[in-house]
């Protein structure tokens, strides 16, 4: 047993809560993701009063997207022209990448940013293991999760041509080498995942072109021709399940429920259409399959929860994601109070941080991407200045409020931050989620690391000590500490917060005045500011701090002279 003290003489103690997350849905392989348990307990003589940390599981708040007003009995957004052809996935147990590209292809063609054939490879291949042990530790062609594919979305690492990096480009090379071919074409900014109703995920499918969903695709559930599917029997074991990731393109309130497998037929009339991944001719619906509306396994929280994006973002020089880090939300991180009784009560009220380093030109912050499972909570985002130690301040009218609102819905949401100029140099950005008012949970996400049902580990965090924080109270709590102190958990996070920023064009290294050229007009405006003579604007602290130290120093005014000099 360990005793501790927190700095506002509170004496807490802490336990690690295991619940299941999501499930693997490669073909005829679908163990369970979970954490391994961990039975440290701190406790305290002084207090029974107990903090722990409560992990993401398949649970979806009801709260989500605002229903259509109105949502007709038959829709397809194929023939609306929001999805793209149907692709055939082979052998490989990729099905989880098809679906997720399709619906990232849909939201690109419902954002007005054309047809695109984005490659499945590339998002296969980044979601294995990196030659540093880290990443998701899996192996190319086989299943994974849609926690992968919308962390790849959101945190802008790919989104390839399939021209560049077609099927099968991968095999026998190194992520390093598939990486470099090709450039990265958008990045989600916001990524909605989904709550088990028949009607939002119309609304979702009308609003956003497709849903990615998964299903349980045990042959025996099909009809004679492929072309509908009802599971008509659901599995004692979980691992009975042949877990399949598909995309909801429309639907039909009145399809017969006679088209399903004979002497097996659902209750009701009425499916879902869904585009498939076995390629054109594996039915004579082109591709696609009729699922029932009284299937038990579609959105339900036996396989991963479905998920639309909603709006996506052209990457480009001029653009820069600052982020921790790189995988997006494995988990939602909170805490929640034990009493002397054991009855826990969750913490409605908690600011999350991430420290930048903002010393590149993006100098305008266009705005936050966070991941959440509070729908229905308050959020305000803030910059968060940094006390002479690094550790962003705990003093809240110190704070500069950016935005607040409500969270909408759980997963990836983006706040607008109407081009905020950002300091030049180390600063940090919060998110306070406050769900006190409607009892809703503070959650925020993060990279936490996983193992699935046979003991494996899936996915092993890239964490960097020093860069995530959260605000508990009245203090600040370095995000890696908090983990080995109080949660028995060596391995740790970081958060989910993300900064999307731009630059003024033309703004480059050495040109402090601007003017397209390097002379030595720019030596003097730095010898200018040296001796206090004059100020500089953000951009022109990026352009004359040469070494990137976050601070304009004699060196630079050097450094600059021996340029003019070719030196």
């Amino acid at each position: 047993m360990k005793s501790l003290k927190f700095t506002a003489s509170i004496i807490l103690s802490a336990v690690m809560i295991t619940v299941s997350s999501s499930v693997v849905f490669a073909e005829g392989d679908t163990p369970k993701i979970s954490r391994t348990e961990k039975s440290d307990i701190i406790t305290s003589q002084a207090t029974s009063l107990k903090i722990g940390s409560l992990a993401k599981n398949t649970e979806i708040s009801s709260q989500s997207i605002p229903i259509n007003d109105y949502i007709p009995s038959t829709y397809s957004s194929v023939e609306k022209g929001y999805v793209t052809s149907v692709k055939n996935q082979r052998t490989h147990s990729t099905c989880w990448a098809f679906s997720s590209v399709s619906t990232l292809e849909s939201a690109l063609l419902k954002n007005g940013f054309g047809e695109y054939d984005i490659s499945e490879e590339h998002l296969d291949i980044w979601a294995t293991r990196r030659s540093d042990g880290t990443g998701w530790t899996r192996s190319l062609n086989s299943g994974s999760v849609f926690e992968a594919s919308m962390g790849y979305f959101a945190s802008w690492q790919g989104v390839r041509l399939d021209s560049d990096i077609p099927f099968d480009y991968a095999r026998g090379k190194t992520f390093e080498e598939v990486d470099s071919v090709g450039q990265n074409l958008y990045g989600a900014t916001d990524i909605v995942v989904l709550p088990n109703d028949a009607d939002t995920i119309k609304t979702a499918v009308m609003n956003y072109g497709s849903v990615s969903a998964n299903l349980a695709a045990n042959n025996m559930f099909f009809n004679s021709g492929k072309t509908a599917l009802y599971a008509y029997q659901v599995f004692s074991n979980k691992s009975q399940v042949e877990g399949h990731a598909i995309c909801v393109v429309g639907w039909d309130d009145n399809y017969s429920r006679l088209n399903f497998k004979s002497g097996y037929n659902p209750p009701h009339n009425g499916a879902w259409l869904c585009k498939n991944s076995w390629g054109a001719e594996s039915n004579s619906l082109n591709g696609y399959i009729w699922v029932s509306y009284d299937d038990p396994y579609l959105f339900g929280n036996v396989l991963s929860a479905p998920f639309a994006v909603k709006k996506v973002r052209k990457t480009d020089s001029n653009t820069k994601l600052y982020q921790v880090e790189e995988y997006g939300s494995t988990y939602d991180f909170n805490i929640f109070e034990i009493d002397e009784n054991d009855n826990t009560t969750d913490v409605t009220n908690l600011t999350f941080i991430n420290k930048f380093k903002f010393n590149e030109k993006y100098g305008k912050l266009e705005s936050v991407v966070f991941e959440t499972t509070s729908a229905g909570a308050d959020y305000t985002v803030y910059l968060i200045p940094l006390e002479s130690s690094g550790v962003p301040s705990s003093n809240e009218s110190k704070w500069k409020k950016l935005a607040s609102g409500t969270v909408e819905y759980s997963g990836y949401v983006s706040v607008d931050t109407s081009n905020y100029v950002l300091p030049y140099g180390s600063g940090a950005i919060g998110v306070k989620i406050d769900g006190t008012q409607n009892n809703i949970a503070s959650k925020l996400g993060c990279d936490e690391w996983l193992t699935n049902s046979y003991g494996q580990l899936l996915f092993n965090p890239d964490v960097k000590k020093n860069t995530s924080y959260m605000k508990y109270g009245s203090t600040v709590y370095e995000l890696s500490d908090f983990y080995s102190n109080y949660l028995g958990d060596d391995i740790g996070s970081n958060f989910v917060i993300k900064a999307v920023t731009t630059s003024d064009k033309g703004i480059k290294k050495y040109d402090v005045n601007n003017d397209g050229k390097i002379s030595v007009a720019d030596t003097v405006l730095i010898q200018r500011y040296l001796i206090n003579s004059i100020s500089f604007s953000r951009n022109q602290l990026f352009c004359a701090d040469i070494d990137k130290n976050c601070e304009v120093t004699l060196s630079d005014a050097v450094a600059v002279q021996r340029k003019l000099l070719n030196l």
